[in-house]
């Protein structure tokens, strides 16, 4: 739905949106794929993907090319396919008596956000500006990068 306002508004329209939406998925996809064929840093992945995906959503406000766009939002989804997996495993090697807590909890606080995280950008849209809300989303990647900067171990 965002993404296919933020196509609108670029008068890319929303057909190209719909077309930004799978390429997310479609990137999401093929990075979990490739991320499974080799063993790989969770902790440089989870930092660089974050950074990266912050990028992407700059691009995506600034740059006006709706397939261009479409292309930033398989990069997003590229980018965002192996942190879900890389901290997870992440956990459990942190907590090894308590795998199943630590995954249970992070599952939680994942459908937490996507129950709040919608409802927030939908008000922040009606009020302000579909492209505040993915400057927003770059934010919040930034900072997560900043946060696995921060982690000795």
């Amino acid at each position: 739905y965002f993404v296919e306002i933020l196509f609108d508004l670029k008068t890319s329209g929303a057909q190209l949106g719909a077309y930004g939406i799978s390429g997310y998925w479609a990137g999401m996809a093929f990075s979990r794929f490739v991320y499974s064929l080799w063993a790989y840093r969770p902790r440089r992945t989870v930092r660089l993907s974050l950074l990266t995906a912050a990028v992407a959503f700059i691009a995506l406000v600034v740059f006006k090319s709706g397939w261009l766009c479409v292309l930033l939002c398989a990069v997003v989804g590229f980018t965002y396919g192996p942190v879900w997996t890389s901290i997870v495993a992440g956990a459990a090697e942190r907590f090894p008596d308590h795998k199943a807590s630590a995954t249970g909890l992070m599952s939680a606080a994942c459908g937490l956000s996507g129950i709040i995280y919608p409802m927030f950008m939908g008000i922040l849209v009606d009020t302000l500006d579909v492209r505040i809300g993915f400057m927003i989303l770059a934010a919040t990647a930034a900072l997560g990068a900043a946060l696995a900067f921060s982690l000795k171990n």
